[in-house]
């Protein structure tokens, strides 16, 4: 609906929210196919505001799935977003989960 709209935040959060889901059923590979695509729309642009606090969530997402490798990408991604914004506690947090990957 969102998508026919051409609301892309709402797209984005009913991406994010659905990709959540599964991840929360352990259902990883279900989740990551509705995440890239909230990552699309995220870099396009469909929320600056949250974008670091939505690649946070993803980041979790994957090292929960035991790919630390892309966890790590999107960790760093977070910590340039955020350090680009100030926005400090967005940063610490991230910087706090790749050490706690290293």
């Amino acid at each position: 609906l969102f998508k026919d709209l051409r609301y892309r935040k709402g797209e984005l959060d009913a991406l994010m929210s659905i990709g959540n889901l599964y991840s929360l059923k352990g259902e990883y590979q279900k989740s990551f196919e509705y995440l890239e695509q909230a990552t699309i729309l995220l870099n396009a642009g469909a929320d600056n505001v949250n974008q670091a606090g939505h690649f946070n969530s993803i980041a979790g997402d994957y090292y929960r799935a035991g790919n630390v490798q892309k966890a790590m990408d999107f960790y760093n991604e977070v910590i340039t977003l955020s350090r680009r914004r100030e926005q400090r506690t967005v940063s610490a947090n991230s910087l706090f989960e790749t050490a706690r990957i290293e």
